[in-house]
């Protein structure tokens, strides 16, 4: 064997060495890089897992919050309203003490007092005085009355025959307007029932109840209030198209009627109201 032929042999030798030795090398930059890339992954899962979490959380506590601060405005509100309406019963108590001994005074100076009620309680839009028999005695303001004539809406007839005080839902008036009527009956000082005085809000204008949320009507973030009475009939609400709507259908405002309380999450479509639930 010749001397290049050796040296040739070695070099195809150590040749071979080198490259297994890259390839060995390149096969632990592989499984490290593989190592680092898992581990790189499993922090970045980690920290998605704990602002999801943490955004869930953050998101649960600002809508419990919310909805603590609704329910505790909600509640000042309807004490107040609570408040307004017992003002408004007074009102009319008063106005029916005036017609209980109104002898034989004029109707002007009737009419004169029940317009001085109206105008320093600020509770009513008109206020009407209306006999045993459901004729229209007085109204103020008088242009918008029909003195003489009888009453035949369901709210007056109801208001009749109850001979007490009384409080009707929603309805359309002799005059168009939708309106609200208390009323307050008139017993003569013989006891003999004499009728009722009756005070109106016109819920579709300027009225007791928008003088009170009217401020409140649809803040920043979508939140509002409204009024329903009794039977589930809106009484105020920002959009003035709904008022007199039935509601009760709404299940959480037949849980109100049946005298529940408390705060609850909604969801809003378009003009209807859903409610998934109720907090007790």
């Amino acid at each position: 064997m010749s001397k290049w032929s050796y040296l040739l042999r070695v070099f195809r030798k150590d040749g071979l060495m080198l490259s297994d030795i890259e390839r060995a090398s390149r096969r632990k930059i592989s499984l490290a890089f593989l190592l680092s890339g898992l581990v790189a992954l499993s922090v970045f899962i980690t920290i998605a897992i704990v602002l999801i979490i943490s955004y869930r959380s953050e998101k649960t506590s600002l809508v419990e919050t919310s909805l603590a601060m609704n329910y505790s405005k909600a509640k000042d509100l309807s004490r107040t309203i609570d408040s307004i309406f017992q003002s408004m019963r007074k009102s009319l108590g008063a106005a029916s003490a005036v017609l209980r001994e109104r002898g034989s005074r004029p109707d002007q100076e009737i009419l004169d007092d029940l317009e001085l009620i109206r105008n320093t309680s600020g509770y009513f839009n008109s206020i009407l005085w209306v006999d045993e028999v459901g004729v229209l005695r007085e109204v103020t303001p008088y242009a918008i009355g029909k003195v003489g004539q009888r009453l035949t809406s369901e709210a007056a007839l109801e208001s009749l025959s109850s001979r007490r005080p009384y409080l009707s839902s929603p309805y359309i008036g002799s005059t168009g307007r939708l309106i609200v009527l208390m009323s307050e009956p008139i017993f003569n000082p013989d006891g003999t029932y004499g009728g009722f005085v009756g005070g109106t809000i016109y819920l579709q204008e300027d009225n007791v109840l928008s003088a009170i949320l009217g401020n409140s009507q649809v803040d920043a973030i979508g939140t509002y209030y409204y009024v329903v009475d009794r039977k589930g009939r809106l009484l105020y609400h920002p959009d003035l198209g709904r008022l007199g709507e039935d509601a009760s259908g709404n299940p959480v405002i037949g849980k109100l009627m049946q005298g529940g309380a408390g705060w609850m999450r909604s969801l809003i479509r378009k003009a209807s109201i859903s409610w998934p639930g109720m907090r007790r």
